[in-house]
């Protein structure tokens, strides 16, 4: 088996928010294998202050899912900005290293 997750969508999408307002999103990523999938997120540096995850990796258990939680909290009146990072994806144990990477 190779380790591999579905997102349910790839786009972190934020409306206007009111200043001191916080939106969440949600992806769910989904294994549909049958080996645990480990997933961690790569340049949320690169987001700022605003922008924060509820966790920056974590494990998938087979056949189950995951709700990863996003969030941006408004701190000047800008309208958010498009910035990419990525989810990459591998065994558990980081024997075979990263065998997918997601940008969102």
């Amino acid at each position: 088996f190779r380790p591999e997750l579905e997102l349910d969508k790839k786009v972190l999408q934020f409306d206007r928010v009111l200043l001191h307002r916080k939106d969440t999103q949600t992806i769910f990523l989904q294994n549909r294998t049958q080996l645990p999938v480990a997933w961690k997120f790569c340049g949320l540096e690169n987001l700022g202050d605003e922008f924060t995850v509820a966790a920056s990796s974590g494990i998938v258990e087979p056949l189950s899912e995951y709700p990863l939680h996003a969030y941006f909290r408004a701190m000047k009146a800008t309208p958010p900005n498009k910035k990419m990072i990525r989810i990459e994806i591998s065994d558990a144990d980081n024997i075979l290293g990263v065998v997918q990477t997601e940008p969102i």
